[in-house]
C-alpha cells in the first residue's frame, strides 16, 4: 500500500514538471477556469457518474470585473449513474461572452466504468452536441470605422462538437486525459477569405492527490495542463485544506499570469459553495482587474441505488460506501 501511495505521489511531481517544460504556442480558445476541480465534467466527460449520486454543478466566472464587455462564462451540468450498471449519462450547458462574440454550447454525456482494482477505476466517456456562434464586430467602437476587418457579423451559426477522455481514480488520487471538442471549426463572417472564426482543438491533462493529516484535517493537491494546438498552453497548479469535510481553504497559482484564493463551504451532505478572485501577478492595462468565480454543487442520492461495483472496497470487507466525490 505505501509503495502505490508513493507511486502516485510522484506522478504527481512528475507530471507538474512536465506541465512546466512542455513548449508553448499562442493563443486560447476555450475558456479559462480556475475551479477546474469543482467542474471536471466540463474538461471531460469521463467524469460523469464519478460522484456515485444525482449531482448537479453550476458555475459563474467572470473576468475583468469593472471592465466593459469584459469575458463572462456561465455554466450548468448534470450527470448520474444508470442504475445496477456501469454506465452513466449527463449533459452540459455552457455560455461564453467575450464583448460582441458570444458562444453557446448544449453537450450530452456518456461513461463507462471499469474496475481496475479493490479501490481503483478507469472511466471513459465520450460527449456529443452542437456550438452555437454569435458576433457583431460591426456594433464595435473603433478608430477607422471602415476597416474592413470589423465590418462581418456572425449569427446563429452552428457547428457539431464531440469529445472524449479517460480518468483513472482511486480514494486519494486521479489522472485525467481528455479532448473536449475533437472536431476544429472553422467560420467566415464577412466575404473576405483570411475573416474567419476558428477554433483549435485543445488537450487536457490534470492528476490530483490528497493527504491525510487526521480524520479531520487533509490536504489536497492537483495540476492542470491545457494544451492548444498552435496557441498558448496554460499551466494551473492548486492546493487547499479541508477541515472536517465542511471547510475548504486554499489557492491556486497559473503560470505567468495570475494567482488565486479559493475558499468553499459543504453545507451539507448535498449541497457545497465555493468561491475564489484571481489577482495578476503582472502589471499591465489589462490584468489589473481581477477576476472572479462562483460554484454551487448539488448531490441527491434519493434516485440513485447503492451499486456495489461502483464503491472502493477493502480487501477484509464486502464492498464500501465511498466514491470519487469525496476526493
Amino acid at each position: 500500500m505505501r509503495i502505490r501511495k508513493n507511486i502516485e505521489i510522484y506522478i504527481c511531481i512528475i507530471a507538474g514538471w512536465l506541465f512546466c517544460w512542455s513548449s508553448n504556442s499562442y493563443g486560447q480558445q476555450e475558456p479559462l477556469f480556475t475551479q477546474y476541480m469543482n467542474n471536471p465534467l466540463l474538461m471531460n466527460p469521463a467524469f460523469a457518474g464519478t460522484r456515485n449520486s444525482l449531482a448537479m454543478d453550476m458555475f459563474v466566472r467572470l473576468q475583468w470585473v469593472g471592465m466593459q464587455d469584459a469575458p463572462a462564462t456561465y455554466y450548468y451540468g448534470v450527470h448520474t449513474p444508470i442504475n445496477d450498471t456501469k454506465m452513466s449519462i449527463g449533459g452540459n450547458i455552457l455560455s461564453d461572452h467575450v464583448g460582441p462574440v458570444m458562444t453557446n454550447q448544449l453537450s450530452f454525456v456518456y461513461s463507462y466504468l471499469v474496475r481496475t482494482g479493490l479501490q481503483s477505476f478507469i472511466s471513459f466517456g465520450i460527449s456529443g452536441g452542437v456550438n452555437n456562434y454569435w458576433a457583431n464586430l460591426s456594433g464595435l467602437r473603433v478608430v477607422n470605422q471602415n476597416d474592413p476587418h470589423f465590418t462581418g457579423r456572425m449569427e446563429n451559426e452552428f457547428r457539431p462538437t464531440f469529445g472524449t477522455g479517460a480518468v483513472l481514480f482511486t480514494p486519494d488520487f486521479y489522472l485525467s486525459v481528455s479532448v473536449p471538442q475533437v472536431l476544429n471549426s472553422h467560420i467566415s463572417y464577412t466575404e473576405r477569405e483570411n475573416h474567419t472564426f476558428d477554433t483549435r482543438r485543445h488537450y487536457y491533462l490534470t492528476t490530483g492527490y490528497r493527504f491525510h493529516f487526521n480524520p479531520e484535517l487533509n490536504a489536497r493537491i492537483s495540476s492542470l495542463a491545457r494544451i492548444v494546438e498552435d496557441d498558448i498552453n496554460t499551466y494551473d497548479f492548486h492546493m487547499h485544506f479541508t477541515y472536517n469535510n465542511f471547510l475548504k481553504l486554499g489557492g491556486a497559482f497559473r503560470i505567468n499570469n495570475a494567482a488565486a484564493l479559493i475558499v468553499g463551504i459543504q453545507i451539507n451532505e448535498n449541497w457545497g459553495v465555493n468561491y475564489s478572485y484571481d489577482f495578476p501577478l503582472y502589471s499591465n492595462t489589462l490584468h489589473n482587474i481581477s477576476s472572479q468565480e462562483i460554484s454551487i454543487t448539488f448531490d441527491s442520492f434519493r434516485f440513485v441505488q447503492r451499486n456495489r461495483d461502483r464503491e472502493f472496497r477493502k480487501a477484509a470487507e464486502d464492498g464500501g460506501v465511498r466514491s470519487f466525490r469525496y476526493f
